[in-house]
C-alpha cells in the first residue's frame, strides 16, 4: 500500500466516525428538543471532535489491525466498526482502569440497566462508520493507487 493511500485511509477513519457519531447523537437531541437546525450548528463542533478523538483512540488501530489481518473480507470495515465502538463506549466508560473489574464488569447494575441501550446505540454509530469508512476507502483507492508503480 503507498505511503499516501495509507495516510488518507487514516484520515478518513477519524472523519467516519464522527460524521456517524454526530448523527446519531444530534439528530435524537434536536428531535426530542424541538431545537432548530441553526441552533443545533453551535454545538456540532463538540460532537464532531469528540467522535474523532475516538475514532483515532480505537479506530485507527483496529483499522491497521483489520487491513491486516482481513484483507479478503469485503465488509470487514462494517463489522468492525461495531466492534470498535462498542469498545469505544467501555473506554469512556472506564472500564480498562483499575478497579474497574467491581465497578463495571462484575456489576449487575452496569450489565443489565445500562449497557443494552449503550451496546445498541454504540453498535449503530459503528455500522454507520463503518458504511461511511467503507465508501471512503473505495473513493481513496479510485484517487490514490494502492500500490507503488
Amino acid at each position: 500500500m503507498s505511503t499516501w493511500n495509507w495516510a488518507a485511509r487514516m484520515i478518513a477513519v477519524p472523519v467516519s466516525t464522527a460524521v456517524a457519531g454526530s448523527v446519531v447523537f444530534l439528530a435524537p437531541w434536536l428531535y426530542a428538543a424541538n431545537i432548530a437546525l441553526d441552533d443545533a450548528l453551535e454545538v456540532l463542533p463538540f460532537f464532531l471532535i469528540v467522535g474523532a478523538v475516538i475514532g483515532l483512540i480505537v479506530g485507527c488501530p483496529l483499522v491497521c489491525l483489520i487491513d491486516g489481518m482481513f484483507e479478503r473480507c469485503r465488509f470487514r470495515h462494517v463489522i468492525f466498526g461495531a466492534v470498535g465502538a462498542v469498545l469505544g463506549w467501555l473506554l469512556m466508560e472506564g472500564a480498562f482502569a483499575g478497579g474497574a473489574w467491581d465497578a463495571i464488569w462484575s456489576s449487575r447494575t452496569f450489565w443489565m440497566t445500562w449497557a443494552p441501550r449503550r451496546i445498541v446505540v454504540f453498535s449503530i454509530i459503528g455500522l454507520m462508520s463503518g458504511l461511511l469508512y467503507t465508501g471512503m476507502v473505495s473513493l481513496i483507492d479510485r484517487a490514490i493507487p494502492r500500490e507503488r508503480w
